[in-house]
């Protein structure tokens, strides 16, 4: 498994059939790297699922195009907290450990930049 934490919740697979990449490094390749290509064999990948069942048998059976999408990346969720988790990386937040807690996310990278400064300097 390509991964950058242990034992990742999800993972993201292609129409190859590879899960073999966590589902923080898949959005990683696909939205900053503009990287759609399967990180193993190396595929163009029209578009990848992020989910939390990575069976070689149910990844066979797989039909696209029955989950939600994100066009912007090309990305499809298997459920709804699995679109959350990811969206939520997209998100601008503080994290200094008491900010944190609270779970407060910034409308732009500027709020967040006031944030650290006026409250962290």
């Amino acid at each position: 498994l390509l991964c950058c934490a242990e034992a990742p919740p999800y993972v993201g697979v292609g129409e190859c059939g590879h899960a073999d990449a966590c589902w923080v490094c898949t959005m990683r390749l696909r939205a900053i790297s503009r990287d759609y290509r399967c990180p193993m064999c190396k595929k163009e990948l029209d578009e990848v699922l992020i989910t939390n069942n990575a069976s070689p048998v149910l990844i066979k059976m797989l039909k696209f195009e029955t989950f939600e999408k994100d066009d912007g990346v090309a990305v499809r969720f298997a459920n709804a907290d699995i679109r959350t988790a990811v969206m939520r990386l997209f998100e601008y937040r503080c994290r200094v450990e008491a900010c944190a807690k609270r779970s407060c996310a910034f409308r732009s990278l500027r709020e967040l930049e006031n944030h650290l400064w006026y409250t962290h300097w």
